[in-house]
This record gives C-alpha cells, sequence and structure tokens, in this order.
C-alpha cells in the first residue's frame, strides 16, 4: 500500500476578459435560464443582498442584475 496521498492538480491558464457588470449579468441570466428550462427545480433562485443580508427573488432581482453585480463584485489581487 501507497503511504504517500495521490494528488492531482488541473490548472488553466485563460487569457484575461475585462467584461463590464451587464456582460457578466447577462450571462448569470442566461445561465439560470437555462437550467430553469432543463428542470422546474432551478426555477426558484434568490439573490443574497449581503448588505441587508436578506435574500431577494430572482424575479424581483432580474431587472437590476447589472446594478447588483456592480455594487457586489470585486475584483481579486490579481485583476
Amino acid at each position: 500500500m501507497n503511504k504517500d496521498p495521490f494528488l492531482f492538480a488541473i490548472v488553466l491558464a485563460r487569457l484575461q476578459r475585462r467584461e463590464t457588470p451587464a456582460v457578466i449579468g447577462q450571462k448569470f441570466l442566461d445561465t439560470l435560464d437555462a437550467l430553469g428550462a432543463i428542470d422546474p427545480l432551478f426555477t426558484q433562485w434568490k439573490v443574497l443582498d449581503f448588505v441587508a443580508m436578506k435574500a431577494i427573488p430572482f424575479a424581483a432581482a432580474r431587472p437590476r442584475i447589472t446594478a447588483i453585480i456592480e455594487s457586489n463584485v470585486r475584483r481579486d489581487s490579481y485583476d
């Protein structure tokens, strides 16, 4: 028996993309809509408002998803 643990990693280097909050929001909405089309189980999404610490129903968050992303997403130290 091998006493050393098996280690496995996948590393992906991608070109950096600087997408706008509107583009990120639309991709997010498209992803959730696609999942909802697969199964109704994926239709009851909620978006967490970190400031108020409450969950907003997805239907209420949808029209203001760009603003939510702008105020809640930050780039890391690698941009």
